[in-house]
């Protein structure tokens, strides 16, 4: 209210002399101004408007169409994915699968069963990366998973000391 009011005072000017302007016209040819002032407005609302939020449409629409077809090839390779892409299953008791999967990354681990069908085991000095390659084995080869983990900085660089506890 207080802008209308500081601004009516400063258009009054302009505004008088359009109606000067606008009462010299014939009727005829303020129909016609009436007329190109409404195609201007609405040609003004589709091309500041309507373009705008049409592209805007398209453009998302696009994007989910891209993310839809992402969808549709993840879910199509899950299967494979979540097998390890076809890795073999360990068998045996607990113990020989990780003694066995912990040789084959370099890791020096020794196994203890511990009440509840879970095993407790000891790395000591082993390379990081040998771990996380190790645990990864164990999680896509066998029904092994870790329930607690504590790794701690080895002495050497690069090395680790932990404890894990797995459970079937």
């Amino acid at each position: 209210m207080r802008i209308a009011a500081a601004i009516g005072p400063r258009l009054d000017p302009y505004r008088s002399r359009f109606l000067i302007w606008w009462g010299g016209r014939s009727r005829r040819e303020q129909r016609l101004l009436a007329g190109l002032a409404a195609v201007a407005a609405v040609a003004l609302l589709i091309v500041c408007v309507v373009k705008p939020l049409q592209a805007a449409r398209a453009d998302a629409l696009s994007r989910i169409r891209t993310y839809d077809t992402l969808d549709a090839r993840i879910r199509a390779a899950g299967p494979a994915l979540a097998g390890g892409g076809g890795a073999a299953q360990r068998s045996g008791d607990p113990a020989s699968i990780v003694s066995a999967s912990a040789a084959q990354y370099g890791v020096a681990a020794s196994a203890q069963p511990v009440a509840g069908g879970r095993m407790r085991v000891a790395v000591s000095g082993a390379a990081y990366d040998g771990v996380v390659r190790w645990l990864d084995d164990l999680a896509r080869t066998s029904s092994l998973r870790v329930t607690t983990m504590r790794l701690t900085r080895g002495t050497a660089a690069g090395t680790v000391d932990g404890d894990l506890v797995f459970a079937a």
